[in-house]
Order: structure tokens, then C-alpha cells, then sequence
């Protein structure tokens, strides 16, 4: 929870960064717009892709960021670096889904696919009888002692090598 705490503050520094280039950096020269870019990414974690670029084109993805006589148009490489914000954004395992106006949720992405040896069910592994693990790669001894941790719900097991009976 913590971590995707941390992650979710980068996504909204990104997006408020990226919000604000258009009153922060306006009359600025070029070089200095892209040395704030590059410093950006290295000292608040705001890595607008377009930042990677040497020498800035009249078009980027398909969208003109030079006007006519040849100035960045900072309205167009903020919307840029907004777009690419919400495209690097952290998303939980349980994410909701805006779809036809309807909240849902993807319950159906466990780890690994539960390494072919269960089922997902609520984004947690059903594992088959003789697996076991969170995402059901570990294979279990016939006939050994199982344990569920209390807080974790995990399963623990003695490990099967196949080397025994």
C-alpha cells in the first residue's frame, strides 16, 4: 500500500508538471527548456518522453510543436507530456475500469497466469491439488503437512525435488 502510495504522488507530480510547463517556461530560450526537461526527469521523476529528443522537430507523434515562424508551442508539448504521464501511469492490481459509463473490475489477472497449475479467482490463484504458491509454481509433496500464514492467506508446504517416494 505504501509503495503504490509513492507511486500514485509520482503520477500526480507527472500530470502537475506537466500541467504547468506552459505558464513556467514560457520566454524561455529553447536550451534552457530542455535542460529544465532533462533536470526535471532526473530531480522530481517527471520524464516527458519528448525530453529525450537533441534537437526538437516541428512535428512530435503526429502533433505540430513548433508554430509557423518556428517557436515551441508549449500548449502542445504540455498536452504531449500529459498524454505520456497517463500512459507511464502505476495502475493497482484491483484498478477499476470506466466502460459505457460503468465502473468495473479486471478480477480475472492473477500472477503469472497461476503458472498454468489453477485458476483465478478475485485476482488470487486457486492452485490445483499438487501445486501450490501464490501464483501456483511450487509443487507439492503427496501427503505433506500444509500451513495457511494468517496474515497473508499464503500457502506453506514442504517442497517436492522428485527425488524421493
Amino acid at each position: 500500500l505504501a509503495r503504490s502510495d509513492v507511486l500514485r504522488n509520482v503520477d500526480r507530480r507527472c500530470l502537475k508538471k506537466a500541467q504547468g510547463l506552459v505558464e513556467a517556461e514560457v520566454g524561455k530560450e529553447e536550451v534552457e527548456f530542455m535542460r529544465m526537461m532533462r533536470a526535471a526527469c532526473y530531480e522530481t521523476a517527471f520524464c516527458c518522453d519528448i525530453g529525450n529528443q537533441t534537437v526538437l522537430p516541428v512535428y512530435y507523434e503526429f502533433i505540430r510543436i513548433r508554430t509557423e515562424d518556428g517557436a515551441l508551442n508549449l500548449t502542445a508539448i504540455s498536452i504531449i507530456c500529459r498524454e505520456d504521464c497517463q500512459r507511464k501511469a502505476f495502475v493497482p492490481q484491483f484498478s477499476p475500469i470506466m466502460t459505457e459509463g460503468v465502473w468495473e473490475f479486471k478480477t480475472d489477472v492473477c500472477t503469472r497466469n497461476c503458472s498454468g497449475h489453477g485458476w483465478c479467482d478475485m485476482s488470487q490463484c486457486v492452485c490445483q491439488p499438487e501445486w501450490y504458491g501464490i501464483d501456483c509454481s511450487q509443487r507439492r509433496c503427496p501427503g505433506s503437512p500444509c500451513y495457511t500464514g494468517a496474515l497473508t492467506k499464503e500457502q506453506f508446504c514442504v517442497d517436492c525435488s522428485g527425488h524421493g517416494r
